[in-house]
């Protein structure tokens, strides 16, 4: 996929020429000419298996959550925002349905049946909110040093 993307192109309907998309984390891409402009990571077991964890504790802890289907009927609601909540329950459903599989390099998420069910708005929904944990880990630097320490009083004798 890298390298294809790499590759200039011409649009067939157009003629028009499109640069290069590469990835700006590549140091065997960084000399060439194009855009710089993806994030191209190498999957593997470990790293899907806690991306799909980050999403699930994402949405247990309210951080990534999915419209109510009751908001159909609280608002007026136009076909091509219809045609978008569908689309919204479609990767809901996929990732309600995904089982976890054992295999020889670990575990992976699948489709209970791979002829019929997809689990391609699943991927690209863990890939998105994958992708935004990790451009939005801030580091906070102490706004000042605060010296540590106990207060000390003098003890008070309490005369009953």
């Amino acid at each position: 996929m890298k390298d294809l993307l790499a590759e200039q192109w011409i649009d067939p309907l157009t003629g028009k020429k499109y640069p290069a998309i590469l990835d700006k984390n590549d140091e065997n891409h960084q000399t060439l000419p194009g855009l710089h402009i993806i994030n191209m990571i190498d999957e593997t077991s470990d790293l899907n298996e806690f991306m799909y964890s980050t999403l699930r504790s994402d949405m247990e802890h309210g951080r990534f959550i999915f419209p109510p289907p009751e908001i159909r009927s609280e608002f007026d609601i136009q076909p091509r925002e219809e045609a978008a909540l569908k689309e919204i329950y479609a990767t809901q459903n996929e990732l309600l349905r995904l089982q976890r599989v054992l295999t020889s390099r670990g575990f992976k998420l699948e489709p209970p049946n791979k002829k019929v069910d997809r689990k391609d708005r699943a991927t690209s929904t863990v890939l998105a909110n994958f992708w935004f944990v990790e451009e939005n880990k801030i580091q906070k630097e102490p706004e000042a040093t605060i010296p540590q320490g106990v207060w000390l009083q003098p003890r008070i004798k309490e005369s009953w």
